[in-house]
């Protein structure tokens, strides 16, 4: 696995992740017959946030959950509850932008933390903890709008960099900001 997101992983990754959705008979449900998702299931709540960044360029959803609370045992009165989060792969101009910008998501209210994670498989991993489900419904799409709003803007920003001769600040032209491994 590359370090950085390739067009042939997402387009892999892209198909299984079709296929589970596809595929509702084997779609983990508790005793009520509600869809629990995670574990590698989809999580119904958060097909659009997943739709939504997947279609952006440089962008692949690896992992997500819309957040949920859960009631207690009878024995316990306290309630848990689970914010949404979403891990990405992305591209390395998507990366570079993302480092560049990431305390523009993560100063928000509707963003719990962003961390990058370094596996021993060699692949970055982003992962946004935010307010969802645990939250409601009102508060899941205004989080996902902002997440999706983040990287749309950093896609546009990398997009005229791009085509552009003009560097975005004096001395960006020797490359990214992080450590060439």
């Amino acid at each position: 696995m590359s370090r950085f997101l390739t067009p042939e992983e997402k387009r892999d990754h892209l198909d299984t992740w079709r296929r589970l959705r596809a595929d509702f008979e084997h779609q983990r449900r508790d005793l009520e017959g509600e869809f629990l998702g995670g574990r590698g299931y989809p999580d119904l709540a958060v097909y659009e946030l997943t739709d939504r960044l997947n279609a952006i360029d440089g962008v692949c959803t690896v992992q997500s959950c819309a957040g949920h609370r859960q009631l207690a045992p009878s024995d316990d009165a306290e309630e848990r509850v689970w914010n949404g989060q979403v891990w990405l792969r992305l591209s390395e101009v998507m990366m570079e932008w993302f480092l560049r910008s990431v305390y523009t998501l993560s100063s928000t209210s509707e963003i719990e933390r962003v961390q990058l994670i370094f596996d021993r498989w060699g692949g970055d991993v982003v992962d946004i903890v935010f307010q969802g489900m645990n939250k409601g419904p009102v508060q899941l799409a205004r989080s996902s709008d902002l997440v999706v709003w983040f990287f749309e803007g950093l896609r546009q920003v990398a997009n005229v960099v791009k085509t552009s001769s003009i560097s975005i600040r004096p001395g960006d032209e020797d490359g990214p900001p992080y450590p060439e491994w």
